[in-house]
Order: C-alpha cells, then sequence, then structure tokens
C-alpha cells in the first residue's frame, strides 16, 4: 500500500449513481415472472405477436368439454345396462331405464352445452 492512501470500501457511493441494491437481473425477472403469473399478467412483450387466438383457443376448449360430456354420456348409458343386465331385470325394463338414463344424460348435456350460449345472447353479449 503506498503511504497515505485509504482503503474504499465496496458498498461506496457515488452521487451520480448511488448504491447499487445487491439483487441480480436474474433475480428481478424470476420476481417480476412469479408476481405477473400470480396475477395473471403476461410476461411477455405486450407489443409480441400473439401466438393462439384467444377465439381458436375458446373453440378448441368447448370442442374438447363437448367430446368430454359425450363420452360421459355414453359411460353412463352403458353402466345403466350393465347394471340392469348384472340386476337380472327383464329386457323390457333394461330398455326402459337405458332410454330414460339417456334422455336425463342428453337433457343434462344440452343445459351444460347450450346453457352459457344462451345465457350470452339473452344479455345481449356475443356468442
Amino acid at each position: 500500500m503506498i503511504a497515505g492512501a485509504t482503503t474504499v470500501a465496496l458498498d461506496a457511493t457515488t452521487p451520480s449513481t448511488g448504491r447499487v441494491s445487491g439483487h441480480s437481473v436474474t433475480v428481478a425477472r424470476r420476481a417480476w415472472w412469479f408476481a405477473s403469473s400470480w396475477h395473471g399478467l403476461s410476461t411477455g412483450s405486450p407489443h409480441a405477436k400473439q401466438t393462439r387466438s384467444p377465439i381458436v383457443h375458446t373453440l378448441v376448449k368447448a370442442v374438447f368439454r363437448l367430446i368430454q360430456r359425450v363420452f360421459i354420456a355414453e359411460a353412463t348409458l352403458w353402466l345403466t345396462v350393465a347394471l340392469c343386465a348384472l340386476a337380472g331385470f327383464p329386457a323390457i325394463v333394461t330398455a326402459f331405464f337405458a332410454a330414460l338414463v339417456e334422455l336425463l344424460v342428453a337433457l343434462w348435456l344440452a343445459a351444460r352445452t347450450l346453457g352459457p350460449l344462451c345465457r350470452k345472447l339473452w344479455i345481449g353479449g356475443r356468442a
């Protein structure tokens, strides 16, 4: 060391830059990602090209939901027929119960599928 020199502390500040907070850019970005995903904000640039159209996304979700509901309806019908056959009911009683269950499930399917659409149309929104 040179005589008369003093050591400079690493946390010394200058009037132009101020004190460094100690957080790296990656920590700040990770905190922004966590906060934005928690609050539903996008981490991408607002000017970035959107890869998925909201209409297409909604349509795909609706198709998958319909497929799922039709699968549930078919499974319910076959389960009803199997239970009636295992219980030893005659064919006419099994057919009656299968038709009754089919009717109820079809009404449920129509209400769950078309209900939100009719409600949106009724209040004046877009379908």
